[in-house]
C-alpha cells in the first residue's frame, strides 16, 4: 500500500530528492519505501 504525497517537477539532469521529517507530529514518521513515477 503506497501512499502519495504529492506530485513534483525535477529538472532533468539534476538531482532530487525526498525529505521525510517529523515536524508537527507527536511521534514518529516512518517510512519504508518510496517510489518514483515519470509523469508524462
Amino acid at each position: 500500500l503506497l501512499q502519495t504525497i504529492g506530485t513534483f517537477r525535477f529538472v532533468k539532469g539534476k538531482a532530487g530528492y525526498v525529505e521525510i521529517a517529523n515536524a508537527g507530529t507527536d511521534g514518529y514518521v516512518v517510512i519504508d519505501a518510496v517510489q518514483w513515477l515519470e509523469a508524462k
